[in-house]
């Protein structure tokens, strides 16, 4: 395979793909459709689990252990999930704006 190839095509959003992070075989995604998604990708696309609770489009994702995520949206709230479960296990209020980006904190 050649550098830039297209190996395989992710499409299980309703709407666009804001964000996305690779996880040794999986991809952990995030839409305009308010979902996140975990996808398998290396023998075929399938979705694993799929994370609902946000208001609004998920902009960010960042994979904090094996064990969660973390997301942020445009309803101004950062979400941390169980990925073995997809379990919703706190919001983080306070924000005034969008979220754009998340960082873990060292």
């Amino acid at each position: 395979m050649e550098s830039g190839d297209c190996i395989k095509i992710l499409n299980l959003h309703k709407d666009f793909c804001q964000h996305c992070k690779n996880s040794n075989d999986c991809v952990v995604s995030v839409s305009v459709d308010k979902t996140i998604m975990l996808t398998n990708y290396v023998n075929s696309v399938e979705c694993l689990r799929t994370f609902i609770s946000h208001l609004n489009t998920v902009n960010c994702v960042k994979i904090l252990s094996n064990e969660r995520i973390m997301s942020g949206s445009v309803d101004q709230t950062v979400k941390i999930w169980k990925t073995q479960t997809s379990a919703f296990l706190q919001t983080l209020n306070g924000h005034k704006n969008t979220l754009k980006f998340c960082v873990k904190r060292k």
